[in-house]
């Protein structure tokens, strides 16, 4: 601003200059021109504070990984050649997106359209802001501030990823899910919820009975493949997200790194499941509160994907972390609660469940509490035990 007066102020010396040396009628015109222009320019911009509006958009979703258009339109109710709007396009952290910055004089147009590609990285409920919306006078002398739009939001789809059966925990679950029946003549066939007719089959992982293997199945696969009795109810296992925001997180980025990685492991769990026949109950919370659904395939678990995080992460979750199936869960069941902030109300909950429960958070977090089971989860997903 300071510049613009400077030079503004440096053609009005010089008019006087050309007004009383060379032509004095010329001059007085151009000097009188000059000084009503900031006028008209000052009346222009307060006319243009209430008839200017700025909408960003962007789709409802997209795939992490790929690129979304992001649009922004400044429209105006009058015709009359307004002055010049700035603003900047500001992406959070789950886009790997620089600031963008956004300049435009309508003139007599009724709308302006800009358009900028972004490129989300971190799955969740992602936005972008437009930062310091401002009006600006033709001579740049003066600078008023625009209604502040509502941000655009999109959901950053979380990918699923591949986990083995050779998994630490998925060990750990398949042992305790499996019947007491040992004996290998036994076909009688069982249903139960969530239960097929014959029995399922994973992969073999060390310290699994020998006598399980169908080493005619495990042939035909060119695989071992470990037997699971089929009177399993395969619903004993249960998943719940938990989406409390994680504490202590230094900044944006990493607190969506946190959150990204407690939402992809517990989909590659489920996932993990439905491949081995051990489909999974899925609990979360969506914007019509508790949802529980049984993960029974791969396919399953992609289309949980895209509505998991609906709600999004939250500091303003309330009391209740856990779903009412975990608070009411049978003994024999096998709970997982993955969450990015084991906080002391969330591990006072989970100790007065019923069943083996396990409480999955991202590596270096430190928890403690009776009857439950820790678990690192990495940032290539492999579960570690605490010690």
């Amino acid at each position: 601003m300071m510049a613009a007066v400077v030079g503004y102020l440096a053609v009005l010396g010089i008019l006087a200059l050309f007004t009383f040396y060379m032509d004095g009628d010329t001059g007085v015109q151009l000097l009188a021109v000059y000084l009503l222009l900031p006028a008209a320019s000052a009346l222009l911009t307060l006319l243009a504070r209430r008839q200017l509006k700025i909408r960003l958009t962007l789709p409802d979703s997209v795939k992490k990984g790929g690129t979304c258009m992001l649009t922004a339109e400044i429209t105006k109710r009058w015709r009359i050649p307004l002055p010049f709007v700035r603003f900047r396009l500001e992406p959070d952290g789950h886009f790997d997106s620089p600031m963008v910055p956004v300049q435009t004089a309508l003139a007599f147009g009724r709308q302006d359209t800009r358009q900028a590609e972004l490129l989300p990285r971190i799955c969740g409920q992602a936005q972008v802001d437009a930062a310091d919306p401002r009006v600006i006078g033709y001579f740049g002398f003066l600078k008023l501030k625009l209604e502040m739009p509502a941000p655009a939001q999109v959901m950053i789809v979380p990918q699923v990823p591949e986990l083995t059966a050779k998994d630490a925990l998925f060990t750990v679950m398949s042992a305790a899910v499996q019947t007491e029946c040992e004996e290998e003549t036994n076909t009688q066939v069982a249903f139960g919820a969530a239960t097929t007719a014959g029995y399922e089959h994973r992969d073999y992982v060390p310290g699994d009975p020998l006598k399980r293997i169908n080493w005619k199945l495990s042939s035909k696969r060119q695989s071992l493949m470990v037997r699971m009795d089929e009177a399993v109810s395969l619903s004993r296992v249960h998943v719940l997200l938990d989406l409390a925001r994680p504490q202590g997180a230094p900044a944006y980025k990493s607190r969506f790194l946190l959150e990204q990685q407690i939402t992809e492991g517990a989909l590659g769990m489920l996932a993990l499941c439905a491949r081995q026949g051990m489909a999974a109950v899925f609990s979360y919370q969506s914007l019509s509160g508790w949802q529980e659904v049984l993960a029974e395939s791969p396919e399953a678990v992609e289309e949980l994907a895209l509505h998991v995080l609906e709600r999004g992460f939250s500091e303003e979750l309330g009391a209740a972390r856990l779903s009412g199936s975990f608070l009411s869960g049978s003994g024999n069941g096998v709970y997982l609660i993955y969450t990015a902030n084991p906080d002391p109300e969330l591990l006072s909950q989970a100790a007065h469940m019923r069943g083996e429960v396990h409480i999955v958070m991202p590596g270096g977090m430190d928890a403690s509490g009776a009857k439950l089971h820790f678990w690192w989860l990495q940032s290539d997903f492999r579960l570690l035990p605490m010690t």
